[in-house]
C-alpha cells in the first residue's frame, strides 16, 4: 500500500512540475518541458504560484510549443533572454489547441510570459545549454 501511495505521489509531482513529455504528435518527443505557472491576482500576502494545467509548454531548436488544455482565448506571448534583454513577441489564440512561437536558439536563460485578453498572466523560465 505504501509503494502504491508513493508511486501515485511521484506521478502527480511529475505531472505538476511539467516534466511529462507531450503526447501531441505535433510536439517533438525530445522537446524540453517549460514549466508554466499561473500568476495569482494581486493579493496582499506573498504566495508561490502553482503550476497550471491550462498550458503546457515545450522548447526545441528555437521554437516554443504551446499546448492548450482548455480555451483561454487570445494572448500576448513574450520571451526574453534574461542575460541580454533581447525580446521575442507574438500573438496567439488557444482555440487551435497547439501553437508555436519562434524564439532564439542561443544558449542562455529565458523567461516566457503569456497574458490573456482577460488579464490572466502565465509565466515560466527555461535554459538552453
Amino acid at each position: 500500500m505504501t509503494k502504491l501511495i508513493l508511486t501515485i505521489t511521484t506521478l502527480l509531482c511529475t505531472v505538476i512540475s511539467g516534466n511529462v513529455k507531450p503526447e501531441n504528435p505535433e510536439i517533438p518527443d525530445v522537446a524540453q518541458p517549460v514549466p508554466i505557472r499561473k500568476e495569482p491576482p494581486e493579493i496582499n500576502r506573498p504566495r508561490t504560484p502553482d503550476y497550471c494545467s491550462e498550458i503546457s509548454a515545450y522548447y526545441q531548436n528555437g521554437v516554443i510549443y504551446l499546448q492548450f488544455n482548455e480555451d483561454l482565448g487570445c494572448m500576448d506571448v513574450d520571451v526574453v533572454n534574461l542575460t541580454t534583454g533581447e525580446l521575442w513577441s507574438d500573438d496567439t489564440c488557444s482555440d487551435s489547441g497547439i501553437e508555436t512561437v519562434s524564439v532564439s536558439s542561443a544558449a542562455g536563460s529565458y523567461a516566457i510570459t503569456l497574458i490573456t485578453d482577460n488579464g490572466s498572466t502565465y509565466s515560466g523560465e527555461y535554459t538552453i545549454e
